[in-house]
């Protein structure tokens, strides 16, 4: 049996039918049920037969545009698995690849599923150590047998890992080490290079008066070529030039890679300049050191710039890798374009945009949002509209907010202003002209524009409008579209009433 079951929806809440005395007292009747209702946390209040207000609007001005609702993104722990996919795909897409969801047994496999199960395992390497792929596929509710266990393990190494490798921050660990590498502290004098032999430590000292304390000798060795130093003479006049290292001889100048401020800098500087160049004037001599080669591009990981036709150029920050240098290492060369670790774990970073419904872009009259409306669903259920069973509909709707392989958008109008196109209800406003028992209705503790300042109400304290609150919104539904269960604000009850 699976451990990740589909959504089962709730339970029917309870339902209130008042009499027509406790109907007389909207806040005291909802005092009364107060016990029951706070159980489920929602509930639904059918009033008396003969309470029928008119749908009081001014539907020839009521124009809207509508919010636009992803079913699989109303529920929480399936718009969890899609966030959760969606950063896989940017994942591979921002190293060149576009990743295909795999099918195992007619369904696509359920990533998220398959992630949550092996890390409660004990991770990727203890699963594969203790040999526990059958159980994870058990889990996952797949029958025994039919190789299901290394099939799971193929797509987890494959598409999986190498993502849980980027977030636990592997990815990056051999890049700081070679940056760490290269930071020497203070600038030196490099000069030649390497460590000057006993001779050359003694001209110095003399030259000075004083031991050469100063100048320690670099901890990591450089990787330039060592110079053949011939015999050296000291002399007080520069009557002649002594040069040090194989032809081509270049009178006046060191020539030496431009390492030394670091890995880092290297790599950045490579592009404009091949070599740097400084003079170097001693008190007695001019040296050369004559490097032949120096490759343009280098690997961040291993310092290295040969195997070119493995070496990958980021096309965020142009940083170089090979392709078996990375964590894990990349079999093939990407086909489109390629983001370093670094440029990965920046642009993965990024906050995601906050949880909510777009706008739509078409504006509706009322009469054309139920022409759509009726559209959607008749063509939706292949039959009249008047013909879809509601629990039929209830059915395919659960079905599609735990579905991650199916994406149903519908449309909703949401928080439309009643004091623009009007509330549903009959209102004392001085702009309509109240006819037969509008009246009654207008005046309704039941009428929503008239219970939040009720007697009883902590909002009569109050003293200016405040939509959602005081004044109502109205919310435009069709097939499948939801007002969804929330906290309101202050935690304040809330309350609506289906007009038709």
């Amino acid at each position: 049996m699976s451990d990740f079951a589909e959504f089962v929806p709730p339970p029917e809440c309870p339902v209130f039918e008042p009499s027509w005395e406790d109907f007389s007292d909207p806040l005291g009747f909802i005092n009364k049920i107060r016990p029951i209702a706070e159980r489920t946390g929602i509930c639904k209040i059918r009033p008396p037969e003969d309470w029928a207000p008119p749908f009081a609007c001014d539907i020839r001005n009521f124009r809207f545009t509508p919010r636009v609702q992803r079913l699989n993104e109303l529920e929480a722990l399936t718009r969890v698995k899609l966030n959760f996919l969606d950063q896989i795909a940017k994942f591979w897409e921002l190293q060149g690849s576009r990743l295909r969801f795999p099918h195992v047994e007619r369904k696509i496999l359920d990533l998220y599923q398959l992630s949550k199960i092996v890390s409660s395992e004990g991770g990727f390497g203890t699963v594969c150590k203790e040999k526990r792929w059958s159980k994870v596929a058990s889990r996952m509710g797949f029958p025994p047998g039919k190789g299901m266990g290394s099939l799971l393990r193929s797509h987890f190494e494959r598409i999986l890992y190498p993502y849980e490798l980027f977030q636990s921050g592997a990815t990056l660990t051999g890049i700081h080490r070679l940056y760490e590498e290269g930071d020497d502290g203070e600038e030196q004098d490099e000069g030649m290079g390497e460590e000057e032999d006993e001779e050359d430590r003694e001209r110095d000292s003399l030259s000075d008066g004083t031991p050469n304390k100063d100048c320690p000798l670099p901890e990591r060795r450089s990787r330039r070529l060592k110079s053949e130093v011939g015999d050296e003479r000291e002399i007080k006049e520069p009557k002649t030039l002594h040069i040090f290292g194989s032809v081509p001889k270049m009178v006046g100048l060191e020539i030496v890679p431009a390492e030394e401020d670091g890995l880092n800098k290297k790599q950045r500087h490579l592009k404009a300049q091949a070599f740097a160049i400084k003079m170097r004037p001693r008190k007695e001599t001019l040296e050369v050191n004559f490097i032949p080669q120096i490759d343009l591009y280098m690997c961040l990981m291993c310092g290295r710039g040969d195997e070119e036709d493995r070496l990958l150029l980021c096309d965020g920050c142009d940083d170089s890798y090979h392709t078996f240098c990375l964590i894990p290492p990349l079999q093939d060369v990407p086909k489109g374009d390629w983001r370093c670790p670094k440029c990965v774990a920046e642009e993965c970073s990024k906050p995601r945009e906050a949880f909510g419904f777009e706008q739509a872009v078409r504006e509706y009259t009322l009469q054309s949002f139920g022409e759509m409306a009726d559209h959607f669903k008749s063509d939706y259920f292949n039959m009249p509209v008047h013909m879809v069973p509601t629990e039929l509909v209830e059915k395919e709707f659960w079905r599609l907010v735990s579905s991650i392989e199916e994406d149903v958008i519908v449309e909703y109008g949401a928080d439309i202003s009643s004091k623009e196109v009007g509330s549903g209800f009959p209102v004392r406003d001085g702009k309509r002209r109240l006819l037969g028992d509008q009246e009654e209705y207008a005046n309704s503790g039941w009428n929503l524009n008239n219970m939040p300042v009720l007697e009883q109400s902590v909002l009569t304290h109050i003293n200016v409008d405040i939509s959602g609150m005081k004044v109502p919104w109205l919310y435009v539904g069709m097939c499948f579209s939801s007002f969804c269960w929330h906290i309101e604000d202050h935690w304040s009850y809330s309350i609506n009433f289906l007009h038709w």
